[in-house]
């Protein structure tokens, strides 16, 4: 259960931290930053998928995890929009 928390805390929070970190430090245009940010906030993804197939991660547990960040995703949005 820890490791789950662990996934989703990192998908939807360290991800987007990192996409605003490396769009700042690279000093891109304000259009390409936020496109940045943006798909630092989308992780799960199909290549992400792609990419836990390559490393030989457990994917079962990935994509449980995927799907606990999307169904909170989906909880949230609606109040950000």
């Amino acid at each position: 259960m820890v490791i789950i928390l662990v996934g989703v805390t990192a998908q939807l929070g360290i991800m987007p931290v990192m996409g605003f970190i490396v769009a700042e430090l690279c000093n891109f245009s304000p259009e390409i930053a936020l496109r940045i940010v943006l798909i630092g906030c989308s992780p799960s993804g199909g290549p992400s998928n792609e990419m836990a197939y390559v490393a030989k991660i457990n994917l079962v547990l990935f994509n449980i995890i995927t799907s606990i960040a999307i169904f909170l995703v989906s909880l949230y949005q609606p109040i950000l929009d």
